[in-house]
């Protein structure tokens, strides 16, 4: 797990915003993820982790924190981010959606 003070240095030089669109490979147990779909509520967070027992974990930090906005994929980077035509579908959804929005 990352230690505390290390997340909270990342996540702010990230600059995440409520419609962040996040991509944690490596995720692990999920503490970076969980901190950042916590920030990036109306976004999306994509962790990416290639050991089965680690996105286990990872999975069930995401029903603990009940982070919708959490998508957990067990795989090896890149193979793995490359069928994620639904993060891609959902993050062109929501743009369309605030960009209608917006008028």
């Amino acid at each position: 797990m990352t230690k505390s003070e290390v997340r909270a240095v990342c996540l702010s030089k990230l600059r995440l915003t409520e419609r962040s669109v996040c991509w944690d490979i490596g995720a692990g147990t999920g503490s970076v993820s969980v901190e950042m779909a916590l920030q990036a509520k109306q976004g999306l967070v994509c962790a990416v982790e290639r050991r089965e027992d680690a996105a286990a974990l990872l999975g069930q930090n995401r029903n603990r924190f009940a982070l919708e906005n959490l998508q957990v994929v067990c795989g090896s980077a890149p193979e793995a981010c490359a069928g994620q035509g639904g993060v891609v579908a959902l993050c062109q959804l929501r743009h369309r959606a605030a960009h209608d929005a917006l008028g």
